[in-house]
């Protein structure tokens, strides 16, 4: 077998890589126009956190600036705050495979609504299910 990542892991992983080049001033875009940063926490997540929007329109809720805020607040502050970008993939690579491993989670689950995507870090749960069900009204969710 050629043991190749699914097209949902690469298109997660690309997104967080382009968030991180973002972020980190690696491509020529500025993170400000495109993001609002969380102010520091101190009990929770790392320094880059990125603040949630409330889009009205589905337009805005599936573009690129949406739907890697909640990913990427999940990863912790060593992956975010990586020396460089290759080490910045090895360690979001090693965290995801650690969580899938350690607590079940599938970080790439996707809720598939009107032919829209949206990542999400799910944990697999009864309750979780139920919560798809109602929200897509049995319209294919994929876990």
């Amino acid at each position: 077998s050629l043991k190749l990542q699914t097209l949902e892991y690469r298109r997660a992983r690309g997104d967080m890589i382009q968030t991180y080049k973002i972020i980190h001033k690696i491509d020529n875009i500025e993170a400000n126009d495109i993001f609002e940063f969380l102010g520091p926490s101190i009990t929770r997540g790392h320094s880059l956190r990125l603040k949630h929007l409330r889009p009205r329109l589905d337009l805005y809720k599936y573009s690129f600036c949406c739907r890697v805020v909640a990913p990427w607040n999940s990863l912790p502050e060593n992956v975010v705050n990586a020396k460089n970008l290759n080490t910045f993939k090895n360690l979001l690579d090693a965290h995801w495979e650690d969580r899938n491993s350690s607590i079940n989670v599938n970080p790439l689950s996707l809720i598939l609504t009107n032919n829209q995507c949206l990542y999400r870090t799910v944990f697999k749960s009864r309750l979780w299910s139920s919560l798809c069900a109602v929200a897509t009204k049995g319209r294919g969710v994929v876990g």
